[in-house]
């Protein structure tokens, strides 16, 4: 009997790319929490910051899963399979 990936991750999944399981796992939100506590500590609480922390730690977590898929897609393209990615 094998365990489901889901289940051996302990996140959940954000989709597929080129057949590549993508999983958000609780690190990966708390580093998002981290940030946006850090922004606002930093930046203060404005009505801009309020937009602007958030849309710039979205930008960050999808830059860093841009750079890990091109990864997987490298990896895939000289014959090495990439079971999932988990920024």
């Amino acid at each position: 009997m094998s365990i489901p990936l889901h289940m051996v991750q302990g996140g959940f999944l954000l989709g597929r790319v080129a057949g590549i399981p993508l999983y958000a796992n609780s690190s990966s939100l708390f580093l998002a929490l981290m940030l946006v506590l850090n922004g606002f500590s930093f930046l203060g609480f404005s009505l801009s910051t309020m937009f602007l922390v958030p849309l710039l730690v979205v930008l960050f977590l999808a830059s860093l899963l841009a750079h890990e898929l091109g990864h997987a897609l490298t990896a895939q393209a000289f014959g090495i399979p990439t079971r999932m990615i988990t920024p």
